[in-house]
């Protein structure tokens, strides 16, 4: 059996929030608290810039 899941830039805010929240027990964290960068490949000095269409994928084959 194959699976296939994708998780959005928002998921992966939600995500990181709760777990944020988890962490430190203040509850009053809210989405827009949370960045998304990713590190530039293409920018010789490698900077973070905020990760616009930023997703997070996994497919694999499992056993059954």
């Amino acid at each position: 059996m194959k699976i296939q899941i994708e998780l959005t830039e928002k998921d992966l805010r939600r995500l990181v929030l709760e777990e944020i929240r988890r962490k430190t027990g203040v509850e009053s964290l809210t989405e827009t608290d949370v960045s998304i960068e990713t590190k530039s490949k293409q920018n010789y000095k490698s900077e973070w810039e905020g990760g616009a269409g930023f997703r997070a994928r996994v497919e694999k084959e499992i056993p059954l």
